[in-house]
């Protein structure tokens, strides 16, 4: 008896194209599914910054406050530096402020400093998020919102239009006079 050597099993070309395909379309979904995540994830990360960069504007007019009323506690508005309804720009290192007129609200990264913080001031590497302080109220309170955006869209002072689906977010807090005893 003879052996028949061509007889051997293995896989047709139709079945090694259909697993190619298979294959195929597994890596095509698992790289658009992490191509999202990480996508997802540098919003949520921009969405983060944006929200603590508010929260620290905030801060930042409490400061004011708060110094205003230790280096002088019997004035009788301890507010006097803040002026009212208008939008204002602080830098957390040079510690000063404007209010009143003031165009450029990008927020610029000086890697050089220590610490490193995001301020408006000039040189420095500019970065995707700019800040804007509104100030708003009556003699012994105020109403502060600290808006910030990373996106196109400028909100302006309308805060309905900060959305995080704008890029754009924000922190919003009543200071009172409690230094003095008006």
């Amino acid at each position: 008896m003879r052996k028949n050597i061509y007889n051997k099993k293995g896989f047709s070309l139709l079945e090694v194209l259909m697993a190619l395909f298979v294959l195929s379309v597994g890596i095509t979904g698992t790289l658009s599914l992490i191509a999202t995540s990480v996508s997802n994830s540098n919003e949520s990360r921009d969405a983060i910054v944006a929200s603590q960069l508010a929260q620290e504007g905030v801060e930042l007019v409490r400061n004011i406050r708060d110094t205003n009323v230790i280096v002088n506690p019997s004035a009788s508005n301890v507010f006097d530096s803040l002026v009212a309804n208008d939008a204002c720009r602080i830098d957390v290192l040079v510690g000063s402020w404007e209010c009143g007129g003031v165009t450029g609200f990008k927020l610029n990264y000086d890697s050089g400093a220590t610490p490193q913080f995001l301020t408006h001031a000039m040189g420095g590497i500019a970065t995707k998020f700019s800040r804007r302080i509104m100030i708003e109220g009556a003699a012994n309170e105020r109403k502060v919102v600290s808006l910030v955006w990373w996106g196109s869209v400028n909100p302006g002072d309308d805060i309905s239009q900060c959305l995080n689906i704008n890029d754009c977010t924000y922190a919003e807090t009543i200071l009172t006079d409690w230094g003095g005893e008006n």
